[in-house]
């Protein structure tokens, strides 16, 4: 049990260095030799977010959907592997299966760790899918309930142009009191008649 505790000690350490690949060995080390132990569940989490965190996406996805199969309900990083699961599945370009990841994080973690992030990820993937209407709701969500991704400008602002097109697209913001314009009429015609068939 000694070399166990310091087999995943050392592992966590080498994560938190930020040495994944080092991490991630040591974490399947553990797993491996030590399948009856405690912080089973913890490590196989460990093992996918390294894997995330290295790019390897297949292997991440693996380890993830396993920890998701064998943990506890109440396990305190499940909130985290769906939502690092959803955003695998947005990168392998799945958007309908990064929905019911996102989806699945939010209902049953509402002030989970990562909520924040699920939302932002559900609003891309229904974005990415055409569901507009879907998709502004989500990202309003995002505005009023604040979160890391709602203040990086690098996350947020290439969305933006899209958003207040689909908010005047859909009638769901109010842009001002001005009739609405025609395309190339003012504002670099981001304002535009309203078309119901956006909104999906």
């Amino acid at each position: 049990l000694d070399i166990a505790n310091a087999t995943y000690a050392f592992a966590t350490c080498k994560l938190f260095l930020g040495q994944y690949a080092e991490a991630r060995k040591a974490f399947e080390d553990f797993i491996a030799k030590s399948p009856d132990h405690p912080n089973i569940a913890s490590a196989q989490f460990r093992a996918g977010e390294t894997s995330y965190l290295m790019g390897d996406l297949d292997k991440a996805q693996s380890s993830l959907k396993l920890f998701l199969e064998k943990s506890p309900a109440d396990h305190p990083q499940r909130d985290s592997a769906l939502v690092y699961a959803g955003d695998i599945a947005i990168r392998q370009e799945k958007p309908d299966a990064a929905i019911e990841l996102y989806q699945k994080a939010i209902a049953a973690y509402p002030n989970g760790r990562l909520t924040t992030r699920a939302v932002f990820g559900l609003g891309r993937s229904f974005s990415l899918k055409a569901r507009h209407k879907e998709a502004l709701e989500q990202f309003q969500k995002l505005q009023t309930i604040g979160g890391a991704e709602w203040n990086d400008r690098s996350l947020v602002e290439p969305m933006k142009p899209p958003l207040r097109r689909i908010a005047a697209l859909c009638q769901l913001l109010p842009t001002d009191n001005r009739p609405p314009l025609r395309r190339g009429e003012g504002d670099g015609g981001t304002r535009l008649v309203p078309l119901r068939r956006f909104c999906r």
